[in-house]
């Protein structure tokens, strides 16, 4: 019964995993090692968010390519809109490390009479 509780926990530290790799090049001002979104190969990185921002305001927002360019500009001539930027994801990544790693230490450490009360008290039955 365990597996069953591992999926989401999994997902949920692999995505964070990810970010913090990602968001770590980005802090040590390491080169794109291949193309994300619209930042080519080799230019530096950006924050974690900005290709998530880009991509769901630009696809699913039908903001374009006008918002493409227009998000690359504010991003290029503003320091503060890219301090915001890492310290969003990085409010995105820390919490997503304690919940996954809390989760998953919860599934492997609790006992089956444990995991059963809580279960049973957290229910209206």
């Amino acid at each position: 019964m365990r597996m069953l509780a591992i999926p989401v926990s999994s997902l949920f530290l692999i995505f964070a995993v990810e970010m913090l790799v990602f968001e770590t090049m980005y802090i040590f001002k390491r080169p794109a090692p291949f193309c994300i979104s619209s930042i080519p190969k080799g230019d530096l990185m950006r924050p974690v968010l900005y290709p998530l921002l880009e991509d769901i305001v630009a696809v699913d927002g039908k903001g374009g390519t006008r918002f493409r360019a227009r998000l690359d500009q504010r991003y290029k001539a503003s320091p503060p809109f890219r301090g915001m930027l890492h310290r969003l994801t990085m409010l995105w990544v820390i919490p997503q490390l304690l919940v996954a790693g809390g989760t998953l230490a919860g599934i492997v450490i609790a006992d089956h009479e444990l995991a059963y009360t809580v279960c049973l008290l957290t229910s209206d039955v």
